[in-house]
């Protein structure tokens, strides 16, 4: 999809990207602006020159191989996820935008399970102590947690004090540009629970991690293994 046509967009399809209809030519890169990959290109695209009708028909079967494996992609993809749409704000280039700092403001509701105290946490309970007393102190202190890590956020989308998103011309990956966050943290103590929650969610496996992953499972499991 040409990347100038997402600016276009309304937002209520970029909301809804399920409902965006990808056959439509005004959507599509040009055939000759389109990845096919380096061999390919020479081999095939060096032996056609342009205005060939055969390499025109080359270029219309990859683009059709694209089309149709967006279209499954779209249906399949979680790409409406309140969650993962929310993460897009970990990207170190996005973290000054108006929508980064919304996005992490909904990460505690969206994700309930990253920000909680532990019973431990609580002060002494005595014998005339209900369970009662412990939740409404246990939901306070969650209270006070979520209000340190909107402070947190706010300081965060406004510092001009952040890593670079490349060192050398060569961009740096999302988890060492938080994890180099995460150090400067311990120094000075700055975002500390708002790097809990995006530690958190980065553990989740993504991108070629999930495919070498399961790699590696066949190593362990076979047919015959039980689960």
């Amino acid at each position: 999809m040409k990347p100038e046509h997402f600016g276009k967009l309304s937002s209520q399809k970029l909301k809804d990207p399920k409902s965006l209809v990808l056959t439509e030519s005004e959507h599509l890169l040009k055939l000759d602006r389109m990845f096919i990959g380096s061999v390919a290109e020479k081999e095939i695209l060096g032996y056609f020159k342009s205005g060939n009708p055969l390499r025109k028909k080359f270029l219309k079967i990859v683009q059709s191989a694209y089309v149709k494996c967006a279209i499954v992609l779209q249906k399949k993809l979680p790409i409406t996820n309140k969650v993962i749409h929310a993460m897009a704000a970990f990207d170190p280039c996005s973290s000054h935008s108006g929508d980064s700092f919304s996005a992490f403001e909904q990460l505690p509701d969206l994700v309930t399970n990253v920000l909680t105290v532990d019973v431990d946490q609580l002060g002494t309970i005595d014998d005339k102590s209900t369970s009662a007393s412990m939740e409404v102190e246990q939901e306070s202190k969650v209270t006070n947690l979520k209000d340190s890590y909107k402070r947190e956020v706010r300081k965060f989308c406004s510092s001009v004090d952040h890593p670079p998103a490349e060192e050398d011309d060569v961009e740096t990956k999302i988890d060492e540009w938080w994890a180099k966050i995460g150090q400067s943290v311990g120094q000075s103590g700055k975002y500390p629970i708002l790097h809990r929650m995006v530690s958190s969610l980065l553990t989740c496996f993504h991108g070629p991690a999930v495919e070498s992953s399961f790699s590696s499972m066949k190593d362990v499991m076979d047919s015959n293994s039980q689960n």
